[in-house]
């Protein structure tokens, strides 16, 4: 790690000075400005799962002042050792090594601990942290906890999904387990119990998001899926637009920044698409059967409707 001092006089016998830190984090070449902490901000992705927000993360990490490292809040807990998106082991990733290990492991640490830091580790390196943790269940006042903590550091992207889409992904994503396909689960009566289950998450992270973005409008966007899957690079540009985080990155598939670093998360983490090949996933269309479809469009339709499904 080397370190630069330049000297700036601004007028006769006071001095400005910035200090320029260049260095490397693990194999990543790296250049900012002192006192970055200052401004490197917690993007903060909520929603209910299997809505896009592993892809909103994975077109967020085209920027290279970001790094993205997935769901945090199961990091802080999963004993387990998982290979992050870089390719290495969680106890030789460059961005969790140095901090999930024998001395502090997981189960020892809280959410908001471990996301702290993770700002703090990376602070000379990047502007922005992404944590896609999400606002279902557990997580759902984790947005109020970090705006109170980070203040104007902290911003918020609602990302939301057709509930039709969310639930009938859910249930396909449960035709395999521990290896076995089962087919039989789309016939089976449980499908409802999961439908509703899957339906009450829904309502539960976005009526949370919504009620951070009434209290901060301007820490605060929400995305569609649809939108994001069908014109990623506008989306994006709209998202860095609202959150003051800089000019939106271009989508360049031929382009890698190393600063993908997410343990959890849905598994295109591991092989995301290129930009031209993205498209949204409406496959539920004509795959749900019409009494599933029926059932959740009934127990959904006064917050549907409020996102234009």
């Amino acid at each position: 790690m080397r370190q630069m001092t330049v000297e700036f006089l601004s007028t006769p016998g006071a001095a400005v000075h910035l200090h320029v830190t260049v260095g490397t984090l693990g194999s990543s070449t790296f250049s900012c400005a002192a006192q970055r902490h200052s401004l490197t901000k917690l993007l903060y992705i909520g929603g209910y799962g299997r809505s896009g927000t592993t892809l909103l993360e994975t077109l967020v990490a085209s920027a290279p002042d970001a790094v993205c490292c997935g769901e945090v809040v199961i990091a802080a807990v999963r004993q387990k050792a998982t290979r992050c998106s870089c390719g290495k082991l969680r106890e030789e990733c460059p961005v969790w090594g140095s901090l999930i290990n024998p001395q502090r492991p997981p189960g020892t640490w809280t959410h908001q601990e471990l996301t702290l830091a993770l700002l703090e580790h990376v602070k000379n390196a990047y502007g922005i942290l992404v944590d896609s943790s999400k606002t279902a269940w557990g997580s759902l006042s984790a947005p109020f906890a970090f705006r109170e903590r980070l203040g104007d550091d902290f911003a918020l992207v609602h990302v939301v999904r057709d509930p039709r889409g969310v639930s009938w992904s859910r249930v396909a994503g449960r035709r395999r387990r521990r290896g076995r396909f089962l087919p039989y689960i789309e016939n089976s009566p449980r499908r409802f119990a999961w439908h509703g289950r899957t339906l009450i998450g829904w309502w539960a992270a976005n009526l949370a998001c919504e009620w951070f973005g009434r209290r901060y409008p301007n820490q605060y966007i929400c995305v569609r899926y649809e939108d994001l899957a069908n014109a990623p690079e506008e989306t994006l540009r709209s998202v860095f637009a609202r959150l003051k985080l800089g000019p939106g990155p271009k989508l360049d598939g031929s382009k890698t920044h190393n600063n993908r670093h997410q343990l959890f998360g849905n598994r295109v983490r591991f092989q995301p698409p290129a930009p031209s090949e993205i498209r949204a996933d409406t496959r539920w269309q004509h795959e749900m059967k019409s009494t599933d479809r029926w059932m959740i469009s009934a127990l959904s339709w006064p917050l549907r409707r409020r996102y234009n499904y």
